[in-house]
């Protein structure tokens, strides 16, 4: 997936969204890296484009060839201009393509909703569901839908912006067995992760393809927890400042059980 400064870009039975495994991993095995083809011409001008905001000569790009790839990793133009935070000029782009080439992927597998998902541009995700709802449950190569993208990058509108197109999506697992619940907890974003918890109660003791329980995985998290070395006054300080919110661990596991049934039960 490409990054806003550069040019870069599992399922279980209860999914309802069961791609072909075997589809997948005959693409790994084909294509173990980015294949190393670049049009540096078409690039540079892409870029420029950008940089100068020529919006007009982007848009007579993606009229003439909407799935061009730019980059070695096989991004179009819309994926990039998403990832560089254009929200008004994607919205432009997406009015002139038609609705099959919004599904377009990048190396990794990453529709234009992934890249949205994952940098929270509500209004593009918006405009790219609108005109084309079956992109909600596209998947990557890792199998993840944009909901688990959102979540994995702590996205919290983006997530339930998300849910309201489709509000059965939460169902959905990555190739990993990870539910979104799982990528928030991986994310480092206890706050969407107790939202989801309290939305999903049934997550909380869903376990990913490693038998892996949300709190299992919590506690891999050093960042969670206060340590047991002796800080100083500053350090004390600057932890008490993080902005996790209080009781965040405990509260996301007391909705049926106790915490101590969690800690002797793992």
């Amino acid at each position: 997936m490409g990054t806003p400064n550069g040019l870069t870009s599992s399922v279980f039975p209860e999914s309802g969204n069961e791609p072909s495994l075997d589809y997948i991993d005959e693409r790994r095995k084909e294509t173990k890296e980015p294949p190393h083809k670049l049009d540096q011409r078409y690039f540079r001008m892409v870029k420029s484009h950008i940089r100068h905001g020529r919006n007009d000569k982007l848009l007579d790009l993606v009229k003439s060839n909407p799935d061009r790839r730019v980059n070695l990793m096989e991004d179009t133009l819309l994926h990039i201009v998403i990832a560089c935070g254009k929200t008004d000029l994607a919205k432009s782009l997406i009015g002139q393509m038609g609705a099959v080439h919004l599904k377009a992927k990048s190396w990794n597998g990453d529709t234009p909703l992934h890249v949205a998902a994952a940098v929270g541009d509500c209004e593009v995700a918006t405009e790219l569901v609108r005109n084309n709802k079956e992109i909600i449950r596209e998947r990557n190569l890792k199998l993840e839908t944009p909901l688990h993208k959102a979540a994995l990058y702590g996205q919290r509108d983006m997530f339930w912006c998300i849910i309201e197109e489709d509000n059965d999506c939460f169902k959905d697992r990555r190739e990993d067995g990870a539910t979104v619940l799982h990528c928030a907890i991986m994310g480092n974003a206890p706050s969407l992760a107790l939202e989801i918890a309290r939305q999903y109660p049934e997550l909380i003791t869903s376990r990913n393809a490693d038998a892996v329980a949300p709190l299992q995985l919590m506690v891999t998290i050093p960042g969670l927890f206060r340590s047991q070395m002796a800080l100083g006054s500053l350090e004390s300080f600057l932890f008490r400042c993080k902005s996790y919110p209080s009781s965040s661990i405990f509260m996301l596991f007391s909705f049926r059980h106790s915490v101590f049934f969690f800690v002797f039960w793992f």
